[in-house]
């Protein structure tokens, strides 16, 4: 059975994996990374049997989610339709991990900067919002 194109849900490549490649690849998220999770320690309260896994996951949600929200907002004007952290593929199961967005100042068109979610030191690459969604087609 082919892939589903478009954006891989958290079940394809868990919260864990995402934010090493995040961190690894955005090394200037790392402090924010830290102090979310020093939050989150501070409220944290846990019922499981393993209690650090909990604390974890959810640090590691809570971070992936908040860094897709703010890339979303500020590029709102453009109303992009993939955040930072986002993880889309095509057709054929290629996987892209997008790690930034940006718009450029001469054409105002929207960018993604991604990595292979696979190898996060692989040659970064961009691409303008249509040409990203004509490679998920593909």
């Amino acid at each position: 059975m082919a892939p589903k194109p478009g954006k891989v849900d958290d079940m394809q490549v868990n919260m864990l994996q995402r934010t090493v490649v995040l961190l690894d690849s955005r090394n200037d998220l790392v402090p924010m990374f830290f102090t979310g999770m020093e939050a989150t320690s501070q409220v944290f309260k846990s019922k499981a049997i393993n209690p650090f896994v909990d604390f974890a996951y959810v640090t590691y949600r809570s971070f992936i989610e908040t860094v897709r929200e703010k890339s979303l907002k500020a590029m709102e004007k453009k109303n992009p339709k993939y955040g930072i952290a986002d993880i889309v593929q095509n057709k054929k199961g290629v996987m892209r991990f997008i790690i930034n967005l940006y718009i450029d100042e001469k054409t105002h068109e929207l960018y993604y900067t991604y990595v292979d979610p696979n190898d996060a030191r692989a040659p970064r690459m961009t691409c303008t919002e249509k040409t990203m969604q004509s490679w998920i087609e593909k």
